[in-house]
Formats: structure tokens, C-alpha cells, sequence
């Protein structure tokens, strides 16, 4: 699934895809933020990602990716 995270004083957007439910994840901001603790996110490839919930200023739950084929895309 396509996220994108919205980080505050950061003109730029944060997209990764993650094999996490959207219900699992936004319950695991939530919480993140409910507690002041960083949002950690393994994305597809296995790097993670740990945004500071103070720093967080949106989160998109897209839908699930579909397999991409070719270039560019």
C-alpha cells in the first residue's frame, strides 16, 4: 500500500509503500502521536523509515499498489 507522510517545516512529501494494513497503520500514528514517540515504518524494499511524531503533520493511507510493469511508471 502507498503512503505519503506529510512532515511539518518540510516542503517535501515522504512516499513509500508499505505491506501493512490501513487499519493497523493509522492506528500505529495514532498511537505514535497520542504518545509523543516516533512513527516507524518498514517500507517493501526493508529500509526504515522513523518520522518524529512532533514532526508529523499528515498522513495519506492510499490503497493497495498494484504490480507495475515497464519503464518509467
Amino acid at each position: 500500500m502507498d503512503i505519503t507522510i506529510g512532515i511539518q517545516n518540510v516542503a517535501r512529501e515522504l512516499s513509500i509503500e508499505v505491506d501493512e494494513e490501513p487499519a493497523e497503520l493509522t492506528r500505529r500514528a495514532a498511537e505514535a502521536i497520542r504518545a509523543g514517540e516516533p512513527l516507524t515504518l518498514e517500507d517493501a524494499k526493508g529500509q526504515t523509515v522513523v518520522v518524529p511524531a512532533g514532526a508529523l503533520g499528515y498522513l495519506i493511507v492510499g490503497t493497495q499498489a498494484g504490480r507495475r510493469v515497464g519503464f518509467g511508471l
